[in-house]
């Protein structure tokens, strides 16, 4: 039974790690990318941050209101020609609000990091 317990911390400050890894490369995309703010804000999303990419309720409660949030803010107008309903929705958003966005990812992470370090592989 102990081993169980153990087996199901170390397997969940894994995926917390792998998590808190994936929220590393949006936050590095959400800062080098070259684009204006909106468009790394969708590439960030789509090539990590994506829901599905995690099973439901694997994450901390915050972490997924934020990803639930991004989902809902970047698709909700039609995808253009030519590019994906995040992008379209990013696009709309103005600086300030890509910024508060940004910020949340950033936040997010450290969210992911703590819970990891709080229960080592």
């Amino acid at each position: 039974m102990k081993q169980d317990v153990t087996d199901n911390v170390t397997r969940h400050s894994g995926d917390m790690v792998d998590v808190a890894e994936k929220f590393d490369l949006a936050v590095a995309t959400l800062a080098i990318g070259p684009n204006r703010i909106q468009r790394r804000l969708a590439d960030a999303y789509l090539a990590h941050l994506t829901a599905r990419t995690y099973p439901s309720g694997s994450l901390p409660c915050e972490v997924e209101n934020l990803l639930d949030s991004l989902d809902q803010r970047l698709a909700t107008v039609p995808a253009a020609a030519m590019h994906s309903v995040y992008e379209t929705g990013a696009d709309l958003l103005t600086d300030e609000d890509a910024t508060e966005l940004a910020r949340q990812i950033l936040d997010a992470r450290h969210v992911l990091w703590s819970e990891s370090e709080a229960h080592p592989r």
